[in-house]
C-alpha cells in the first residue's frame, strides 16, 4: 500500500491538525513582532534625528520625507497594538 503524502499548501496553510496551527500561530505572532519592532524603529529615528528625512522609506510616508507628529502618534498607537494583541496574545 502507497503512503501518500499531502501537498505543502493543504498540509500547512489548510491543516486541522493541532501541531501545524500551533506553528502557524508561532509564525505568524513572530511575523508581527517583527512588524512591531520595525515601528519601534522609526519612531526611535525620530527622536534621536527630529525632522530628518527617514532613509529609504520616507518618502512612502510622508511628502517631505521627514517624519510628522501625526505620523509618530499613529506609529505608537499602532506599535502598541500590534505587539500587544497580534504578537504577545498568540505567543501566550
Amino acid at each position: 500500500m502507497a503512503h501518500h503524502e499531502m501537498p505543502f499548501w493543504k498540509k500547512y496553510i489548510f491543516s486541522t491538525d493541532h501541531k501545524v496551527i500551533g506553528l502557524q500561530y508561532g509564525i505568524t505572532a513572530t511575523f508581527f513582532l517583527l512588524f512591531g519592532f520595525f515601528l519601534m524603529i522609526l519612531m526611535r529615528w525620530q527622536l534621536a534625528y527630529p525632522g530628518a528625512e527617514i532613509p529609504l522609506i520616507g518618502k512612502a510616508l510622508t511628502e517631505t520625507g521627514a517624519m510628522t507628529p501625526e505620523l509618530y502618534n499613529a506609529l505608537g498607537a499602532m506599535h502598541g497594538t500590534i505587539m500587544i494583541f497580534l504578537g504577545v496574545v498568540p505567543m501566550g
